[in-house]
């Protein structure tokens, strides 16, 4: 690939920059897709800490991911009574530089035996862990077994935040959700 870049130089761009400096060019400015393999989940801002937090980065369904109890920030009714979001933090590359993510890939326990299981969600990130862009659609989980896949709008991150907002049990309580409903959880997050 960086030949093939280098000989699309014009003759001129090629005439100018002797061949190591193009490279060394195309290589600096070239945004690479994120790989599953250089990602660490970095934060968590809840956690009941049933397992550690990395194990969300494996597609099994052996350990998961909770927050605690009474986290959930948006009640059943619509009134949002706490401030804070809750969500799980990633890194996407060991070098810190940015990567490019089109797609994530969510596994929640279904129905009936996932009521806590992640519903509604976003996609935020940053390029220097400070300020934030939020995706722009809210995306939500189905019931079903096995990996779920979000294409997401193209964009380019150091690190992502996968923003909880929901779980399943929320659709079905009518109002009656006690502090042990009022938190999220899941199997498994990865990007692509």
């Amino acid at each position: 690939a960086r030949t093939a870049t280098i000989d699309n130089c014009s003759t001129h761009v090629a005439s100018v920059f002797p061949e190591e400096l193009a490279c060394a060019i195309v290589d600096f400015l070239e945004i690479l897709k994120v790989n599953s393999n250089e990602v660490a989940i970095t934060k968590a801002s809840s956690d009941q800490k049933d397992y550690d937090l990395s194990c969300v980065l494996s597609d099994d369904d052996k350990s998961w991911w909770m927050s605690e109890n009474g986290s959930l920030p948006f009640s059943v009714d619509g009134n949002d009574s706490k401030n804070d979001e809750i969500y799980l933090q990633f890194q996407l590359s060991t070098d810190r530089k940015p990567r490019k993510v089109r797609s994530l890939f969510i596994r929640i326990p279904p129905l009936p035996f996932g009521p806590l299981s992640l519903f509604e969600f976003r996609v935020d990130y940053s390029l220097d862990s400070k300020r934030w862009v939020s995706c722009d659609h809210l995306m939500r989980t189905a019931s079903v077994h096995g990996l779920q896949r979000f294409d997401l709008p193209e964009f380019d991150a150091i690190d992502v935040r996968l923003v909880c907002l929901s779980n399943h049990g929320t659709r079905y309580s009518q109002g009656s959700m006690t502090n042990e409903m009022e938190c999220v959880g899941l199997y498994t997050v990865l990007w692509r």
